[in-house]
């Protein structure tokens, strides 16, 4: 019997472009016969901003906030409190007043806003100075939007709450607390239209750290309400969590039965395609999972695989059994029904798709991009028939390979069946520097529609590359950059600093790495190292020259701090981090992809305008503020 499930996006990702786990999950379920609705809870708040709709509101919000901290302000001077709560409150107020007194009016950050979301949709988007000034523009209202709620405050992709604890109490207390919740107020008024359909089940799909805190107000609201329905003897759907962050702490939320009594009724480890169609069978009314024995029409949720759930007996957390992931040659193309492709900030559609999953060479000591993932491929015609199926179905042309490294066999194999497919279709992948690429494979991919390939380059430092067994040649990798960039493609180089024993000679070296090599490096992201519990050197640190390792106490938090023996450490990586931004945009003169900010504006630049326009233009800044590009 079919069932009716609502999938449900939250806050904060970029609204650019539709998210492939929402849009692979719908394929899923609507192969099974099963009735989906999507929202982009995500894609809605932004746009609610860009009309100016919820902005008079944060304004009246803030000058309140104002009147309320200036009297209390001379209550706790005269009493001389210097608790960190009045430090904070200080710094609010100095926040509020500096933008009250001096900062844009309210109509011009709507009429910017209004103007810049029709720019981010339209034929000036491929204008540089428009494109630019309409991104100043969203982050002007959203700047506007998070005022009253300061410290926290909503970024185009990402969300900042520096004084929330990631332990199950104050993240429970924040998604309640309508002064310090950007999203409580935004939920509150979307709960009939997301109960409207009847839906049997709600999937809530929190991917990343910056949809954490708005995921889980999500799914509380989605809760509460399901419980009041439930006491007035109406439907009352199965509430479900799933996506990567939480599938990274499943060992914390067997021991907290409190967070399915808040948040969910149930909760996917690792990748859901599996597990939400068997998830859809337990809950359908003939039960062809089976029941709880001895329970009156309890379905037995122990049969659905990877889930985590409260025993309906002893009110425990059960995690139901492991099992690999769904053959990828078995699952449903992605499905876009449903999603309003037209309102994405961005006039062309880049939609992700997947030749394999799992890293082919899988060595690298820093990275835990296989947890929770098995080495897995489709053929090349089965991805050729779903990018035919996208491009015919809903208009994409544009496409991003999420593979985490295409190697130098598949990238001509595909190439060769994209050009005889004629497809005309545009994309962008991610490679490693595997010494058997060539200038004859990278002119096959660029005639197939590559645009871009994105490096994992890490550091100019051969000692490093060793510990990080990278697997490469100094030398070989850059003559592979050079064979790309002859062929037409732009090369993104990914660095980062800080890896255990770096010194500050090899930081610079990266730097100067970026900066004389820009002839065939073209953009690069930048980041500070992070130590990765599942990654091999965590498993072998002592050797790495960590010497001690502190793990977060936050029981949601998959964060460890370390300490290392000798090189740089702390703030002495964030300024070589800073440095390398410095360093480039005095090199490069305000480079236009820069400006871009996202991969996919880039590849959408590249594939409109062409190469050589987007490495000669040069953006004018709006401000003093330095442009990140965050990849």
């Amino acid at each position: 019997m079919a069932l009716r499930g609502s999938l449900l996006f939250p806050p904060e990702w970029t609204a650019a472009q539709p998210h492939f786990a929402i849009a692979s999950l719908a394929g899923q379920l609507r192969r099974a016969g099963h009735i989906v609705t999507v929202h982009d809870l995500n894609l809605e708040l932004v746009s609610s901003v860009l009309d100016g709709d919820p902005l008079s509101f944060s304004l009246a919000r803030a000058n309140n906030e104002r009147r309320l901290l200036e009297s209390s302000a001379i209550a706790r001077l005269a009493t001389e409190d210097r608790s960190s709560n009045f430090a904070i409150d200080a710094k609010k107020l100095s926040t509020l007043e500096a933008y009250l007194d001096k900062g844009p009016r309210l109509e011009q950050v709507v009429e910017a806003a209004i103007r810049g979301k029709e720019t981010l949709r339209g034929p000036r988007y491929y204008s540089p100075s428009e494109l630019v000034e309409a991104l100043a523009a969203l982050d002007r209202a959203l700047t506007l939007y998070s005022l009253p709620f300061f410290p926290n405050e909503v970024r185009w992709n990402d969300f900042f709450a520096p004084l929330v604890r990631f332990d199950f109490e104050p993240m429970r207390a924040f998604t309640e607390d309508a002064l310090a919740n950007p999203f409580l107020r935004f939920f509150e008024a979307r709960l009939r239209k997301i109960f409207r359909s009847a839906p049997d089940v709600l999937a809530v799909s929190i991917n990343a750290f910056s949809q954490a805190l708005p995921g889980l107000t999500l799914a509380r609201l989605l809760v509460k309400e399901r419980n009041r329905r439930r006491a007035l003897g109406e439907p009352a759907p199965h509430v479900v969590i799933g996506g990567n962050f939480f599938s990274r702490l499943k060992r914390a939320l067997l021991k907290r039965p409190e967070f399915f009594d808040t948040f969910a009724d149930s909760l996917v480890i690792g990748e859901g395609e599996g597990p939400i169609v068997r998830l859809f069978e337990a809950l359908e009314p003939d039960n062809r999972l089976g029941l709880v024995p001895n329970l009156d029409r309890v379905p037995n949720l122990d049969r659905v695989p990877n889930l985590l759930h409260l025993d309906p007996t002893s009110k425990e957390v059960k995690f139901s059994f492991d099992a690999p992931g769904e053959p990828m040659s078995s699952l449903a193309f992605q499905d876009l029904s449903g999603f309003e492709l037209d309102r994405y900030l961005s006039p062309e559609r880049v939609v992700c798709v997947r030749l394999s999953k799992g890293c082919y060479y899988g060595r690298c000591t820093f990275c835990d991009s296989h947890f929770g993932l098995g080495r897995d491929s489709v053929t090349v015609d089965r991805l050729i028939a779903e990018l035919r199926h996208l491009r015919t179905e809903f208009g994409v042309r544009h496409f991003e390979l999420v593979d985490q490294a295409i190697s130098p066999g598949d990238l001509r194999t595909l190439s060769q069946a994209m050009i005889s497919a004629e497809l005309d279709v545009r994309w962008f992948a991610n490679g490693w520097t595997d010494p058997r690429f060539d200038r004859e494979t990278f002119e096959l991919a660029r005639r197939a529609g590559a645009t871009m390939l994105m490096w994992g380059i890490e550091t100019a430092s051969q000692r490093l590359l060793k510990a990080m067994k990278k697997g490469v040649s100094p030398k070989r990798r850059m003559e592979l950059l050079a064979d790309a960039d002859a062929a037409g493609i732009w090369n993104f180089a990914y660095v980062f600093f800080g890896f255990p024993t770096e010194t500050e000679e090899e930081a610079r070296s990266t730097i100067e790495l970026l900066r004389s090599s820009s002839d065939i490096i073209h953009s690069y992201g930048r980041s500070v190292f992070t130590l990765n519990r599942h990654s091999p050197l965590f498993e072998d640190r002592e050797s790495a020259g960590i010497s001690r390792c502190i793990e977060d106490e936050q029981e949601f938090s998959t964060h460890v701090t370390f300490e290392v023996e000798r090189g740089i450490s702390g703030e002495e990586v964030s300024r070589m981090a800073a440095l390398c931004n410095e360093v480039m945009r005095d090199a490069q003169g305000d480079p236009l992809w820069m400006a871009l900010r996202s991969r996919e504006n880039l590849h959408l630049y590249l594939a409109h305008h062409g190469k050589d326009f987007v490495r000669s233009h040069r953006f004018r800044a709006t401000s003093n503020e330095p442009v990140e590009f965050v990849f």
